[in-house]
């Protein structure tokens, strides 16, 4: 009896030592090499956001916020990271004519007065 006590014990540390040593497994992820785009200024100024074409391509409106932090926040816009031409302005008028290099991860900061 004693030693079948002894057996049931040890099968219960053995499998205890062999659980405890599983692996770890860990996911890790790229950053992303887009860029992103923030339109601030006066959001009353410019009800509605404003007109931005990209490289004489890509056209969209985007709405303009004010400047409170460092850190981009509510309306940001993501562009492939390299050098684009920007144009921005609202109800026909040019606000923001400008070639512009970005890199991954970048913040790109487009103050409209």
């Amino acid at each position: 009896m004693r030693n079948n006590y002894f057996k049931v014990i040890l099968c219960i540390a053995i499998s205890i030592i062999i659980n405890s040593c599983a692996q770890v497994r860990t996911y890790s992820t790229g950053l992303s090499n887009d860029a992103v785009l923030e339109f601030v200024g006066n959001p009353k100024k410019f009800k509605g956001g404003v007109d931005v074409e990209i490289d004489n391509n890509l056209k969209f409106k985007a709405l303009v916020k004010k400047d409170y932090a460092e850190k981009p926040t509510g309306y940001v816009y993501t562009i492939s990271k390299g050098t684009h031409s920007i144009v921005v302005s609202y109800n026909g008028t040019k606000l923001y004519s400008n070639q512009i290099f970005v890199s991954p991860q970048e913040t790109k900061k487009i103050v409209l007065q």
